[in-house]
C-alpha cells in the first residue's frame, strides 16, 4: 500500500466516522426536542429557542400578543406570539412555560453537501 492511498484511506474512515457522529448528534437533538413537546403537551413541531434566566412578559395590544424578553433592558426582543384557535399558544407546566411566538432569528441548516444542486 502506498503512503498516499494509506492517507487516503485514514481520511476516508475519519470522515466517514465524523458523519456518523453527526448523525447520532442530529438524532439525540431530535429526541430531546421530541420529549420537551411531549412534556407539553404539544402535537406539532417547532424550533426551540432556550431562553433560559431572562426576564420576560406577555404583553396584548390590540388582539395581538406579544412575548417579550431581555436579559439586558437594553436588549429587549420582541416576538408575536402564534395562535391556534384564535388563542395565543401558551402552555404553562409547573417550572416553565412554553410560548409559541414568530422571532426574528438565525436558522443553522445542517444539509448534505452531496445535495447541493450547482449550476
Amino acid at each position: 500500500m502506498t503512503p498516499l492511498l494509506y492517507w487516503y484511506l485514514k481520511l476516508k474512515k475519519r470522515i466517514s466516522k465524523g458523519i456518523d457522529d453527526m448523525h447520532k448528534t442530529v438524532l439525540e437533538y431530535e429526541r430531546a426536542k421530541n420529549g420537551l413537546l411531549q412534556f407539553f403537551d404539544c402535537r406539532e413541531d417547532y424550533h426551540i429557542k432556550v431562553v433560559d434566566k431572562v426576564q420576560w412578559k406577555i404583553t396584548v395590544t390590540d388582539d395581538i400578543a406579544f412575548l417579550c424578553y431581555w436579559s439586558d433592558e437594553k436588549r429587549r426582543q420582541d416576538a408575536v406570539i402564534a395562535k391556534k384557535d384564535g388563542e395565543p399558544i401558551i402552555v404553562r407546566k409547573k417550572d416553565h412555560t412554553l410560548v409559541v411566538a414568530i422571532d426574528c432569528i438565525k436558522i443553522a441548516f445542517v444539509l448534505d453537501s452531496k445535495c447541493e444542486v450547482r449550476e
